[in-house]
């Protein structure tokens, strides 16, 4: 029943143990200090837990450096035996991503924005620019996937370490515990927030295209690695800033065994929405979602599970079987929901 949680600005690994916030830290990183870096993200496979944290250069924790992936031993309530698994880049202030998961078959899957690349002006070919260089940006990519190369794109076939390009930012996988389908949260730009569902060599399309597009924009997303572009199974209009994902899979009963949680950081929303049957998209009872996208002025009450979070950044159903769900509220609050 503990509950291990990061603390991003500040680079503490903290514990709740007995429904008690533990006063020391399990663990401190000297965290690249800016709204979208430092202590980014967590995952636990066995008695091994995953931190994605962005590192800094300085002292001050100023200048970026890396976004580096450790592995630790959890024993005796301690993180032990720390190594590197994974290193990625960080020049920039933004997109560094940091999402993680554990797949049914136990393996680590995490996620790394464009870093902002084509707002510099230097997008690369995992940004859909074929001339351009392969920089483990704009990825989806397995954890640990070569203990001899711990930096993909140094490797011989970084495209083997790879599980989706094409990523403009993500704060959200999960996979489904059913289907073992992976599915990914995706923020845009100006618009057209995503849900999608990722498949081994899925193509997300940025900087090419966001939200649903034509066939001509289809065309002009080039084949890179094989790695097949497709529409996502949702889309918001106006930005809302998509984070968590999460299955209630068998925790809460039949009613909800086919739903798919997703949360929000703008509004504070959960939503709910129905897989279909085969679980690779969603159906829609209000006639205004059935184009698989909400619209301002569409009826979306059908898929609000609960509001007022404050700033969601990440949901998972516990051992217990309760929805834990923390939130930027005030100054920080976890959130356990249960059904009675």
């Amino acid at each position: 029943n503990n509950i291990l949680y990061l603390e991003k600005e500040n680079g503490d690994v903290k514990l709740i143990k007995n429904s008690v916030v533990q006063d020391e830290p399990l663990y401190h990183f000297n965290v690249y200090k800016n709204p979208e870096s430092g202590l980014l993200g967590i995952t636990v496979n066995d008695n091994y837990v995953y931190l994605y944290v962005s590192e800094p250069l300085d002292e001050e924790g100023k200048i970026p450096d890396k976004n580096n992936i450790y592995k630790f031993l959890w024993k005796d309530d301690r993180l032990i035996e720390k190594k590197l698994v994974n290193s990625l880049p960080s020049y920039n202030c933004c997109h560094q991503g940091g999402y993680m998961t554990t797949s049914p078959d136990g393996k680590i899957f995490a996620t790394i924005g464009d870093l902002e690349n084509i707002r510099e002006g230097t997008p690369g070919k995992l940004q859909n620019m074929i001339d351009g260089k392969i920089d483990d940006t704009s990825i989806i990519f397995q954890v640990e996937y070569d203990e001899n190369e711990i930096s993909p794109m140094n490797s011989d076939n970084p495209f083997s370490h790879y599980y989706a390009i094409g990523i403009r930012n993500s704060f959200g996988l999960a996979f489904d515990p059913i289907t073992g389908n992976l599915w990914d949260t995706e923020n845009g730009q100006v618009c057209c927030d995503e849900i999608n569902l990722v498949e081994p060599k899925f193509n997300s399309g940025w900087a090419l295209a966001m939200g649903f597009v034509n066939q001509n924009t289809i065309d002009t997303i080039p084949d890179i690695g094989n790695f097949q572009y497709s529409q996502p199974e949702f889309e918001w209009k106006s930005v809302v800033a998509p984070t968590a994902l999460t299955f209630p899979g068998n925790h809460w009963g039949e009613k909800y065994e086919n739903s798919l949680f997703a949360a929000d950081y703008i509004n504070g929303i959960i939503y709910k929405f129905e897989l279909n049957e085969d679980r690779t998209g969603f159906v829609f009872q209000d006639e205004s979602l059935q184009d698989l996208v909400l619209h301002d002025g569409d009826n979306y009450d059908e898929i609000i599970f609960g509001s007022g979070f404050g700033r969601i950044s990440d949901m998972k159903f516990g051992p217990d079987g309760s929805l834990y769900v923390a939130s930027h509220l005030s100054n920080g609050a976890l959130f356990k929901i249960s059904l009675k």
